[in-house]
């Protein structure tokens, strides 16, 4: 049995480093094929951890001789903070979305909170109208269509579509009213968008140089007819601009962060992250993310 421990802060920067040892034990010929992940040390954990994390069991569950289980502690806390960022776990519906029930508390989602949910690309529209939107509208108390992020999210279940054989991503979002500031995660397993354009181009730029290919008006990959959105600039566009906020993905061996309609940092890294992981940060305070014109209000 392999066990994965995880840090005392789970996110974005060093939950790669978990889905690769995750990647490379799954992939490795000499293994038996049950991975053991321990939680005890953990004290906070960020969208980005959450994702990540829910990904990994899910991929698990849905292959055949491969299990997968978590170590947690349910006695005394050995680490200061671990029970609360089980608690916030247990909330937000990770372990629920596992079929672990009550497993530190009875689930309680907190206001702030869009739960863990795995969204397939055919239900994505249905899950904005129920869930998304509608939860958007609570936190901002506005009662606005959203369209800008709604629009990334599209784009995003597009390249899901495109480059995931499961055809399915995770997704979870968090409000920090103190910062003004939601947070939106989504991941997948796919093959990764620069997998997908070398597949369709034949080049041999960098992992971070093809994401950025990608970012470029016209540079698609689109592989299903009924895609029919602008792609990843889309993203930079309907999120990016007028400051209403910033996106980070990371794929394969690149990792890209854009800010204000242009890329901010672009690296290549040594390890390669399976999939393709999207955050999307997104300022409340900024007028520029409302449209227009409000939902009204009609009485009978």
């Amino acid at each position: 049995m392999e066990t994965i421990i995880l840090p005392q802060e789970v996110d974005k920067e060093n939950i790669r480093e978990v889905v690769i040892a995750f990647r490379k034990y799954v992939n490795s010929p000499d293994n038996d094929k049950e991975l053991k992940i321990d939680m005890t040390k953990i004290n906070f954990i960020k969208p980005s951890g959450i994702i990540a994390l829910n990904n990994i069991i899910q991929w698990v569950k849905k292959h055949e001789g491969i299990s997968g289980s978590f170590l947690v502690s349910l006695g005394d806390e050995h680490v200061p903070g671990n029970r609360k960022a089980m608690e916030y776990l247990e909330d937000c519906g990770f372990f629920t979305s596992l079929g672990y029930e009550n497993t530190f508390k009875l689930p309680c989602t907190r206001k702030t909170m869009l739960r863990v949910k795995s969204v397939g690309t055919d239900k994505v529209e249905q899950w904005k109208m129920t869930d998304f939107k509608i939860w958007l509208q609570q936190q901002t108390g506005r009662r606005n269509e959203f369209s800008a992020i709604c629009v990334a999210i599209d784009e995003i279940f597009n390249n899901i579509s495109d480059h995931s054989q499961e055809k399915i991503g995770s997704i979870f979002g968090q409000y920090y009213p103190s910062r003004q500031e939601i947070i939106i995660a989504v991941s997948d397993f796919g093959i990764g968008i620069p997998q997908s354009i070398r597949n369709k181009f034949g080049t041999k730029k960098s992992d971070n140089e093809l994401i950025e290919f990608a970012l470029k008006e016209g540079n698609s990959t689109q592989s299903v007819p009924q895609n029919r959105g602008a792609g990843l600039p889309n993203i930079m566009r309907t999120v990016t601009s007028s400051g209403i906020g910033e996106f980070t993905i990371i794929s394969n061996c690149g990792i890209v962060r854009v800010l204000n309609n242009k890329i901010e940092n672009s690296l290549v890294l040594e390890e390669s992250y399976p999939g393709t992981f999207f955050e999307i940060k997104i300022d409340t305070s900024n007028e520029n993310l409302y449209d227009q014109d409000e939902e009204e209000e009609f009485e009978w």
